[in-house]
């Protein structure tokens, strides 16, 4: 069972027509994880001419994992999945069934996710400092005399 997975934001490979109502470099949303107990990654990528799914060994996952990287141009979140889902995702596509694999809800586009996920782990984040983590050193701006 893949316990947090890698969700990258890209172009995609081919030009749609919908995409003129898509950000560039938010077109296309795809899954990655590390399944501990097969030994294997798993690459989730939903497209509109169906769904791949690719399990890979350690070796050959890291050149694919490069190749996404380099696509996303580091537009990638490391997300938990829910443990359960009590819901239809709303949007078809990529951002649907990505969403469903994480367990989120209300996402429409991909964007829309990523500002989901995005605001998701920062209240995570918060959480986690007002539990006593201690947080991390924020860099002073003495040119804006902001801290």
């Amino acid at each position: 069972m893949v316990r947090e997975w890698l969700v990258f934001f890209a172009d995609g490979q081919r030009f749609a027509w919908w995409d003129v109502w898509t950000r560039p470099g938010f077109r296309h949303v795809l899954a990655a994880g590390y399944d501990a107990e097969a030994e294997r990654w798993v690459i989730f990528d939903p497209r509109a001419t169906g769904t791949t799914i690719l399990l890979l060994h350690q070796g050959e996952a890291g050149a694919k994992l490069a190749e996404l990287i380099e696509a996303s141009a580091g537009r990638a979140l490391r997300v938990a999945p829910r443990a359960r889902r009590m819901f239809q995702p709303l949007a078809g596509g990529c951002v649907g069934a990505v969403a469903a694999l994480l367990g989120i809800r209300g996402a429409l586009s991909p964007p829309g996710l990523y500002r989901q996920l995005s605001l998701r782990h920062i209240r995570r984040r918060r959480r986690a400092t007002l539990r006593g983590i201690p947080r991390a050193p924020v860099p002073s701006n003495k040119r804006f005399g902001r801290r």
